[in-house]
């Protein structure tokens, strides 16, 4: 996983604008100055 798909738990982001950049430019949604969780989160497959 490229390093700008990493953010906290609560959307918050670890790189700030540059991370916020290469997150838009990939479709992921924000609210506000966070990544949406509720849209955005990718599921957990606890099987692995």
């Amino acid at each position: 996983m490229p390093w700008w798909r990493v953010v906290r738990a609560d959307g918050s982001l670890t790189q700030g604008e540059r991370q916020r950049a290469l997150l838009d430019d990939e479709g992921v949604p924000f609210r506000g100055a966070r990544v949406d969780m509720a849209v955005a989160r990718m599921p957990v497959d606890l099987t692995e």
